[in-house]
């Protein structure tokens, strides 16, 4: 025949059980709290050989531009003009993009200014 304990030790196994099983659950959630990202990046670049960079990278006196900023003006003209990929213009990618040789005269074969 089995012995069962004392009832209050029962009761205290079940709650000292909820008790890990809760605090397991507020460390899991804890962990998983996305930390805040680092702020955008100013441009590399410094002289521009074009307008729509030129304005990305600067920006206005409210919102500086940011190096995300150009990424995302060279990504949509990407897109409009079926530009496979970075690559056709660009050297190599961040963080200073350097340009191929053709790159700016396809740009503007583009129409690009």
């Amino acid at each position: 025949m089995i012995k069962l304990g004392h009832p209050r030790t029962a009761l205290f196994q079940l709650l000292a059980t909820a008790v890990v099983v809760a605090a397991t659950l507020v460390a899991a959630t804890l962990s998983s709290v996305p930390v805040a990202a680092d702020p955008p990046t100013t441009c590399f670049r410094k002289v521009f050989q074009t307008k729509m960079v030129k304005a990305a990278c600067t920006g206005t006196a409210a919102k500086p531009g940011t190096q995300l900023d150009a990424k995302a003006a060279m990504r949509k003209f990407v897109a409009d003009h079926k530009i496979a990929q970075c690559a056709e213009c660009h050297a190599d990618l961040a963080p200073k993009y350097p340009l191929k040789d053709t790159a700016l005269k396809h740009y503007k074969d583009l129409g690009g200014e």
